[in-house]
């Protein structure tokens, strides 16, 4: 089966929301929307819902895990993110 990617909607998330259950991992992509009023922090509106078995998650946690670190390796930098979590990401070896 082949898809016409023009007829694939395209999505930006500037954030994400992640809940699981025993059966499913939903994650829901959001984007930061301007205030409504001065002085207010923006909000957030969900662009899109994704949900899959855990199984699934878990692949694409290292596929993108992957992903990152090739990414970092052929442009010779880091992509800035806390510095805990710099360590764990160093430090994942996951099977």
């Amino acid at each position: 089966m082949t898809t016409d990617s023009s007829e694939v909607p395209e999505y930006y998330a500037s954030s994400m929301a992640l809940t699981t259950s025993i059966y499913d991992v939903t994650l829901q992509f959001r984007v930061q929307v301007p205030p409504l009023a001065l002085g207010q922090p923006p909000a957030e509106r969900p662009v899109c819902v994704v949900r899959m078995s855990p199984q699934h998650a878990k692949m694409l946690g290292l596929i993108l895990t992957n992903a990152i670190r090739d990414y970092e390796a052929r442009f010779q930098t880091r992509l800035p993110i806390p510095p805990d979590r710099q360590a764990e990401f160093e430090d994942d070896n996951t099977p």
